[in-house]
């Protein structure tokens, strides 16, 4: 880890698990970012979770899924 300031910091790279699918929570603007970022890194995003009950069952741009929690934790990745 990186502590050169008061916060601590780690490398991104840290956190990129390859060849491992990737479900990312929060459909919007924040996921949105993660999204690019990971596929930017070669990562494959298989879904979003988000706990907007109106987002269920639909699809972000790219057609990735956006699934609830609850559909999330019944399933095995």
């Amino acid at each position: 880890m990186n502590t050169t300031t008061n916060a601590v910091t780690t490398d991104s790279q840290d956190f990129i698990t390859h060849g491992r699918p990737w479900i990312i929570y929060g459909a919007l603007d924040s996921g949105k970012a993660a999204r690019a970022y990971l596929e930017s890194q070669g990562q494959r995003i298989v879904a979003f979770c988000d706990g907007n009950a109106s987002l269920w069952g639909t699809c972000t741009t790219g057609e990735i899924p956006i699934i609830s929690p609850d559909y999330l934790k019944d399933q095995s990745f």
